[in-house]
C-alpha cells in the first residue's frame, strides 16, 4: 500500500529517506573523486599503442558504458560478459574491468598473458592483489561514480570524447535541486512519478540505447523495492503488453475498476523533450491511453549522451526512491 502522505512527512524522510538522501549527494561524490590514477591509467593505455584497436568492459554496467561512448568512439567498444577472452584480443586491446575483481580474476591474469592493458576500477580495498597495469580506487560503491570514472578514462585515453566529471555533478546537482525532498508534491514530478506508480505495475519504455540503459537502471530499482512488475521494454514488448490489456470503459467506476489496464503505468523515457512531439505522437502512447494506461514521461535536452544518461537515471531515481519510502508495507 503506498501512501503519498508520506512523501511530505519529514518524519518520514528521516526515518525512511536514506536513499534519496544518498542520490542528493551523487554530485557531492562525483566531485570527491581524484582524477589522478585515472590520468595515470590513461597513460598506460596511449603507452602501447596510440591505435587502440579494441577496448572491452567487464562488470554489471559494462553495456552502460558501451552505449553511451559508442556514438563517440576511436575503437570498438565491447561489453564482454565471457568467462574467456575473445581469440582475437591481443596487445592492441584493452580490457577495463568495472567493480570488485573477484569474480574476474581469472579474465585479467588471461589479458595479461596475451598482452592487453588492464585497467580495474573498483572500491574494494582488497583489490591491490589483482594482476592489472592500473587499479584505479574509487572512494564510493555509487555505480555512476564507477562509470563516469570510467568514461573519464576513455576520454582521456583519447578513445571517446572527453567527459567532464564537473559537468555531470552539475547535471546531478540540478536534478536533486528540481527532485529533492525540499519541493512538495505539487512541484515535485518525481514525487508525481512515484504517486502514478504506486501500487502499479510499471512499463519503462525508451527511444534510444542511452535511454533505454537508463530505463533498465529504473526497473531494477523499483524491483529492489517490492515492485516485482517492473519492466525495461522496447516498442515490441510494449505493445505486445499494452495489446493484453482490456480496453477502458469510459463508464467505469474509476475506484472501484479492478481491470488489469487500471494497475499498469507507462514510464516513456526520452533522450530530447523535443521528440515526436506530445504522448499521442507514439503508437506506444496512443494503444496505451486507449486501454487506459497511464502515461508519464521523463525527458531530457542535455547535448552529450554522458549527460543525457546521467539526466535521465537521476530523476528515475528519485522516483524509485519516493515509491520506496512511501510505501507502506516497507514502513
Amino acid at each position: 500500500m503506498f501512501d503519498d502522505s508520506a512523501l511530505d512527512d519529514p518524519r518520514v524522510l528521516a526515518s525512511r529517506g536514506a536513499f534519496v538522501e544518498w542520490l542528493a549527494l551523487s554530485g557531492a561524490r562525483l566531485r570527491r573523486e581524484s582524477d589522478t590514477t585515472i590520468r595515470w591509467a590513461a597513460d598506460r593505455i596511449l603507452a602501447v599503442n596510440t591505435a587502440v584497436s579494441s577496448i572491452m568492459v567487464v562488470g554489471r554496467d559494462a553495456g552502460v558504458v558501451r552505449a553511451v561512448v559508442e556514438p563517440t568512439a576511436k575503437a570498438k567498444v565491447i561489453d564482454w560478459s565471457g568467462p574467456d577472452l575473445p581469440t582475437w584480443a591481443g596487445p592492441l586491446d584493452v580490457l577495463v574491468v568495472l567493480g570488485p575483481s573477484s569474480h574476474w580474476g581469472d579474465l585479467c591474469a588471461q589479458a595479461r598473458r596475451r598482452g592487453l592493458v588492464v585497467i580495474v576500477l573498483t572500491w574494494r580495498a582488497d583489490d591491490d592483489h589483482v594482476i592489472a597495469d592500473a587499479v584505479i580506487r574509487l572512494g564510493d560503491a555509487d555505480r555512476l561514480v564507477g562509470l563516469v570514472a570510467a568514461w573519464e578514462l576513455l576520454g582521456l585515453a583519447q578513445v571517446s570524447s572527453p567527459t567532464s566529471r564537473e559537468v555531470l555533478a552539475a547535471r546531478a546537482d540540478a536534478v536533486a535541486c528540481g527532485c529533492g525532498p525540499a519541493h512538495h508534491l505539487g512541484a515535485n514530478p518525481a514525487k508525481n512519478l512515484a504517486c502514478a506508480m504506486a501500487d502499479a505495475a510499471v512499463l519503462i519504455w525508451s527511444d534510444t540505447v542511452v535511454a533505454a540503459r537508463a530505463a533498465q537502471r529504473m526497473a531494477e530499482g523499483l524491483r529492489e523495492v517490492s515492485r516485482p512488475w517492473a519492466l525495461a521494454v522496447d516498442d515490441t514488448q510494449a505493445l505486445a503488453i499494452l495489446r493484453g490489456c482490456p480496453r477502458r470503459d469510459p463508464f467505469a467506476d474509476p475506484v472501484d475498476d479492478q481491470t488489469l489496464g487500471s494497475k499498469v503505468v507507462l514510464v516513456m523515457m526520452r533522450e530530447f523533450s523535443a521528440s515526436g512531439g506530445s504522448h499521442d505522437s507514439s503508437q506506444v502512447a496512443r494503444v496505451a491511453l486507449s486501454r487506459g494506461v497511464r502515461v508519464e514521461t521523463i525527458t531530457t535536452d542535455e547535448s552529450d549522451p554522458v549527460s543525457r544518461y546521467v539526466d535521465l537515471c537521476q530523476q528515475g531515481l528519485f522516483a524509485v526512491a519516493y515509491v520506496g519510502m512511501a510505501s507502506m508495507e516497507e514502513r
